[in-house]
């Protein structure tokens, strides 16, 4: 008998904006490339892709970019019934795409209110 649940991943779902060129710094960017991302969200997403039950409980802005990703993340099969939609903008990460070390500038905002209804409480 399969579990209805295999994995259930709870924190960050977010934008990540990398660059679409190599650089040392995120002055010299100038085009980004939009990603899903998040560590929790990125298990979720690679373990559905595997085949497995994936539940993500996570927050999101109610925004354009929350509705990207909440319907990006539910087609790959994650079971999205515990992301919420919250009042703050969708969190964005700027990342530079280089051979060495990246450099990253977070702009946080609804993957920080991870509250009480975005946890599913009855056991799966």
């Amino acid at each position: 008998m399969r579990r209805p649940v295999d994995i259930l991943s709870c924190g960050e779902l977010l934008i990540d904006f990398i660059t679409a060129e190599f650089v040392q710094t995120l002055d010299e960017a100038t085009l980004f490339k939009r990603i899903p991302g998040g560590s929790p969200a990125n298990l979720c997403m690679n373990m559905a892709r595997l085949g497995n039950n994936t539940m993500l409980s996570a927050s999101v802005g109610n925004d354009d970019m929350g509705a990207i990703l909440r319907n990006f993340v539910a087609k790959l099969g994650v079971d999205v019934s515990y992301v919420v939609q919250v009042d703050e903008p969708t969190t964005l990460i700027l990342v530079t795409r280089s051979a060495s070390v990246s450099n990253f500038q977070p702009y946080r905002g609804a993957d920080s209110f991870v509250v009480d209804p975005a946890v599913p409480l009855q056991p799966l």
